[in-house]
């Protein structure tokens, strides 16, 4: 589940999908409702992919050049694990794990700070986040609520690739 505040209408804004993840910069994020979504990442591309609303007509896909930023950037970091590091200062608060990246790494992956929520009683495992939050420079934050962990993933070859259905309007 991903929330955010709307800048337009200042409301919570909430979409439900699957994300998946690889290190290092690969990330996949298929918004399955309110409106069909599918975001794909890797070190060399970026896609955004509409689907059409009414079948026949074209979808919509705006490809751009890759950069890490935003959460692939937040846990590509993650490599360093949760100590303080040149990348980031940790702030550890009972189940809390605040991320406050340095200029450089902040201007790198275009966020300020991360927030790790583990589940209650559990260690600081990957396997056990609840929640990522990320906050922007401008302050804007960005929750993701995690339902399900699985670490143990092995992706397809091109599972960080995007090929374009037939009947779709690309935008670079």
């Amino acid at each position: 589940e991903q929330v955010y505040i709307s800048s337009l209408t200042k409301k919570e804004k909430k979409s439900f999908g699957v994300l998946d993840y690889k290190f290092p910069g690969n990330i996949r994020f298929e918004v399955e409702k309110p409106n069909n979504i599918i975001f794909v990442s890797n070190n060399k591309t970026n896609w955004i992919y509409r689907p059409p609303f009414i079948e026949g007509e074209p979808g919509e896909l705006t490809i751009k050049k890759s950069e890490e930023i935003g959460l692939s950037g937040l846990l590509d970091t993650l490599n360093q694990g949760l100590e303080d590091n040149p990348q980031f200062k940790i702030d550890k608060k009972e189940n809390r794990v605040k991320m406050i990246f340095n200029p450089k790494t902040s201007e790198k992956i275009g966020l300020k700070e991360g927030l790790l929520i583990f589940k209650t009683g559990k260690s600081v495992g990957f396997d056990a986040v609840d929640e990522i939050e990320i906050t922007y420079p401008d302050q804007k934050k960005v929750s993701f609520k995690l339902s399900q962990i699985n670490a143990k993933v092995t992706f397809p070859v091109d599972h960080f690739n995007f090929t374009a259905p037939k009947n779709t309007n690309t935008t670079p």
